[in-house]
């Protein structure tokens, strides 16, 4: 550090008197002590420097022909308010010195002669002072220049968090309306499957039907959420979807296959059939494990630990749906039949759990709905409504669902079915019939197939 920074370092110390021998004694002590004085020989030049520069302490001689030296302390109160005053007079006017005191506002007051330590203290003690008061404005700056920084930051910090919300939100919008189609498009290729089902296997698509909405039942009585229970029903409802592959052999056998193979088990094949497919692979597995004995043993076992909550609860469904509807005997279910099938292998081939859910007498027990069932054409009377579009072996639309059948419509259906031209019976709707009425009518030899032909 050069000689011009050191002298810039150092506390600056004002002396102002009338009589030039004053200032360079008092110069000459506070020299030894490293400030840098200035001499201002009157009260004028004192104001004056006052003015040009910043001074750490100021002593002033209270008596000047001039300008007193209440005057410019007085003055340096308001040009120099943090300069530390110091008066110095050898007359003992106690007014001077009150006006000095009151309108100069002087820290000390010292009388000539001097004391030599007295002074250089009093001196020493007076640069602290202003040092300080210059460090704490120094610091009172600074804090207000980080608080303006700072807050200038929570406001473009907000900003960016609003912008960032903002983009989160509409990515999560976009991720919901995404979820939203994929789930869509899981649930329309679910159900074209059940419909390829319906197509070559009626009756195991309406039992697929009816075990998923059973199923469903059964996941909200176990509180599962929604994913859960959206899983669930899919995998109820394509837990028969590996008889294709059966239904496909059976098509392709004949004379020229003497010895048909071995056919796997719908639900392996189910496995293989739906495991390759992104998103199903939690469905196949657990379709795959239906089967299994929740007791252990059986012909079919799983390496897990434990068969997936899913398997357990489509395993039960079915079980309750197969000994409940017998669309032969009757289109009502017999939720009896079913609670007494599911209570008869409870423990040993079925969840405990889950079959005190399907055996339960309470009012909001799980139930079964038949939606449709299947009649032979002697069977069928005015008012009934189609339940299927009724095709012919030809693969023609005869009747489209929902048409209501009347006397002369059923007698061309009869005609039609007495020349083999249906490929099954017909299909109508549960609500629009009477069991016990169907019943008396299977009773009655007039209506025996083949009589009732047009």
């Amino acid at each position: 550090m050069d000689a011009a920074n050191k002298q810039k370092d150092k506390p600056r110390v004002l002396l102002v008197d009338d009589e030039v021998n004053i200032l360079r004694a008092l110069k000459r002590v506070l020299h030894r002590d490293g400030y840098a004085v200035d001499l201002a020989e009157g009260g004028a030049e004192g104001i004056r420097k006052l003015e040009e520069s910043e001074y750490a302490v100021i002593i002033c001689d209270q008596k000047m022909p001039d300008v007193s030296g209440a005057d410019v302390l007085a003055k340096s109160c308001q040009i120099r308010p943090d300069t530390y005053r110091i008066t110095l007079t050898g007359y003992t006017d106690l007014e001077s010195a009150q006006r000095s005191i009151n309108e100069g506002n002087i820290h000390r007051f010292l009388t000539k002669p001097w004391d030599e330590s007295t002074l250089r203290e009093v001196v020493k003690q007076g640069a602290a002072a202003y040092e300080l008061v210059q460090e704490n404005r120094r610091l009172s700056a600074l804090a207000e220049e980080r608080r303006v920084e700072l807050e200038k930051w929570n406001q473009e910090l907000e900003a960016k968090v609003a912008e960032r919300t903002q983009a989160v939100e509409a990515r999560n919008r976009a991720l919901a309306a995404l979820r939203d189609q994929v789930e869509s498009s899981l649930r329309d290729t679910v159900l074209l499957l059940v419909n390829l089902l319906d197509a070559a296997d009626p009756d195991a698509a309406s039992h697929s039907r009816r075990v998923a909405e059973l199923s469903v039942q059964i996941a909200q009585k176990l509180d599962l959420d929604a994913d859960a229970i959206r899983s669930i029903e899919f995998a109820a409802l394509l837990h028969e979807i590996g008889r294709l592959a059966n239904l496909h052999e059976q098509k392709r056998g004949g004379p020229s296959h003497k010895k048909p193979k071995k056919r796997a088990p719908i639900h392996e094949i189910a496995h293989a059939m739906l495991g390759q497919v992104h998103g199903f692979e939690k469905i196949a597995e657990a379709i795959r494990c239906v089967p299994a004995q929740y007791a252990g043993g059986g012909k079919f076992s799983v390496k897990e630990a434990s068969i997936p909550l899913t398997s357990r609860i489509i395993a039960a469904a079915d079980v309750f749906d197969r000994a409940a509807v017998d669309s032969k005997k009757s289109t009502e279910p017999c939720p009896d039949a079913g609670r007494k099938a599911v209570r008869a292998v409870s423990g040993s081939m079925l969840d405990p759990q889950i079959v005190q859910i399907l055996d339960s007498d309470e009012e909001e027990a799980p139930t079964i709905a038949v939606h449709e069932i299947e009649l032979s054409p002697t069977r069928l009377r005015p008012g009934m409504r189609l339940a299927r579009d009724l095709i012919n072996t030809l693969s023609h639309l005869l009747l489209a669902e929902g048409t209501e059948l009347n006397e002369t419509l059923i007698k061309r259906i009869r005609h039609l079915a007495s020349e083999q031209m249906l490929p099954r019976g017909v299909f109508v709707c549960c609500e629009d019939q009477d069991a016990d009425e169907i019943q008396a009518e299977d009773d009655n030899p007039a209506l025996e197939p083949g009589r009732d032909v047009a």
